[in-house]
């Protein structure tokens, strides 16, 4: 779990890649028709049974798990996906043979009950770059991503609070305008850098430090933490949920 754009999605597969097991994307298996649904996930359920050893990934589980208390606009749909779902992820039988990995960026949004020990045993938060080393080896790799020799990169400003997305959206901009150029050329770092110069970080800040401070709270293992957040007591960081959620409204 962890705010936008700090490779939830990529983490995963990466170590799906790894570890040398079939990995499964659960993608949209909802249908208009009553009953389909439910019929759809069975069948799901039932092909990741024969697989053997599968990795399930949920990606955005948040919104794809369903709701113990659906409201009646879904006929109940919702509560139904919710109840199929829990009841297949503690099952005793699938241990080492199914194992489920959710992404989101909402934690607090999944029912508890799905996240329990047994079902999501452990909880890995994800954070934006913490410090100066950590932002220009993020940088490169997403230079690299991108084609960009890493000798023409300029440093990443220490007041930038920024993602992997962020870092290439700048990247990006900057090919962009060294491709469209007419007449006497800048060189690409000068062009970067006036892209980081001008560039403005995503303005919902109060929102992106709310996905980092649910992330801590849901995380299960103090390793997992940076420094800055392994010394704040659980106290600490609901009271500034609680302070981000009243600025919020």
């Amino acid at each position: 779990c962890g705010r936008i754009g700090t490779g939830k999605t990529f983490v995963t597969t990466c170590w799906a890649g790894e570890i040398g097991i079939p990995c499964v994307v659960l993608k949209n298996f909802r249908d208009k028709w009553q009953g389909s649904t439910e019929g759809n996930l069975e069948k799901i359920f039932g092909i990741l049974h024969a697989l053997g050893q599968v990795l399930v990934f949920v990606d955005e589980a948040d919104q794809a798990t369903g709701r113990r208390e659906s409201g009646a606009g879904d006929s109940g749909l919702s509560g139904r996906v919710y109840a199929m779902m829990a009841k297949e992820m503690s099952n005793t039988q699938n241990r080492g043979k199914i194992i489920w990995v959710f992404a989101t960026s909402r934690p607090d949004l999944l029912e508890v009950d799905l996240k329990r020990p047994g079902r999501l045993d452990v909880h890995i938060p994800l954070f934006a770059p913490q410090n100066d080393k950590e932002r220009a080896g993020l940088f490169k790799a997403m230079a690299k991503k991108l084609k960009v020799k890493t000798g023409t990169l300029p440093a990443i400003p220490a007041d930038f609070d920024i993602g992997g997305n962020e870092m290439e959206a700048m990247i990006v901009r900057a090919n962009r305008r060294f491709d469209l150029q007419k007449g006497k050329k800048k060189s690409y770092k000068r062009l970067l850098t006036e892209v980081m110069a001008d560039y403005r970080t995503m303005a919902h800040r109060s929102k992106l430090e709310y996905m980092d401070m649910v992330a801590v709270k849901e995380c299960t293992d103090s390793r997992f933490l940076p420094p800055a957040y392994r010394k704040l007591t659980l106290d600490e960081v609901e009271q500034r949920i609680l302070e981000l959620e009243r600025h919020m409204r």
